[in-house]
């Protein structure tokens, strides 16, 4: 009997690892593929507030740096589809400068953000997909350690050195804004912000958009504390710099 008693404890206790790894391995993950994952992002004027860009049946990787605004994800799901999942606040499909390329990206917004979703090109990386706030950064005159940010159709720093770089490898950063951009473009962009957040000079062409942040890891309690001045008819980016006045940015044809 004890032998007995002893074997179906063991087939029990087979059964129930057999069981368990079934689960594990086959159940937990099948019910997870076909479970939505929301993807989200943090506001571009509000460290606390986050936003949905989109819900995917797949695994998102947020990354652990500061310094990196972008999230990455993956999923079998086509752009389309996931459109779909947050289609009442999707503007459009935006042509951007992404790492020194005009790419297509999907573009969101609410609350006076924008946000956008751009998939990997490269041969085996079909199904992964970056997302980030559709902002711009200012670091120029030095202010490399500030965190000074406001809506812009192209998502990238803007600091002094880029215009001396650019020259160097034969790409105008500045230039291309205005290539890409017209003054109608960022005027349609721009009027889907709150009338307090921006001002347009139709005489003189200018936009002039407020950046909220911090200045070399000061409080964000300020607000907004900056400007940013983009000039059509001169064709330069102007913000703050370390005295409290302006500098200006400059395409590289202009030096």
């Amino acid at each position: 009997m004890k032998k007995a008693r002893k074997k179906w404890i063991i087939i029990a206790a087979i059964l129930i690892i057999v069981i368990v790894t079934v689960i594990v391995k086959i159940i937990i993950p099948t019910v997870k593929k076909h479970q939505k994952v929301p993807v989200i992002l943090n506001y571009w004027n509000d460290k606390e507030a986050q936003y949905t860009v989109c819900e995917i049946y797949g695994e998102v990787h947020y990354s652990t740096w500061d310094t990196e605004d972008r999230t990455t994800f993956v999923t079998e799901m086509s752009l389309d589809e996931i459109i779909e999942t947050n289609k009442d606040e999707f503007v459009g499909i935006y042509t951007i400068n992404y790492f020194q390329k005009k790419r297509e990206a999907a573009v969101f917004f609410k609350d006076d953000n924008y946000f956008y979703i751009i998939k990997d090109e490269e041969e085996g990386r079909e199904n992964i997909y970056y997302t980030s706030q559709l902002s711009g950064k200012w670091c120029a005159d030095g202010m490399h350690n500030a965190d000074i940010r406001y809506p812009f159709p192209d998502p990238f720093h803007i600091h002094d050195g880029m215009v001396e770089m650019g020259k160097e490898i034969g790409y105008d950063f500045v230039g291309e804004i205005f290539n890409l951009y017209s003054f109608e473009d960022m005027k349609e962009f721009y009027s889907r912000l709150s009338d307090d957040l921006y001002t347009i000079d139709e005489e003189n062409r200018t936009i002039t958009v407020k950046a909220y942040g911090n200045t070399n890891n000061l409080s964000w309690e300020g607000g907004y504390r900056y400007d940013i001045i983009i000039d059509f008819n001169n064709r330069t980016i102007s913000g703050p710099d370390l005295e409290g006045g302006l500098v200006e940015l400059k395409r590289s044809a202009d030096l």
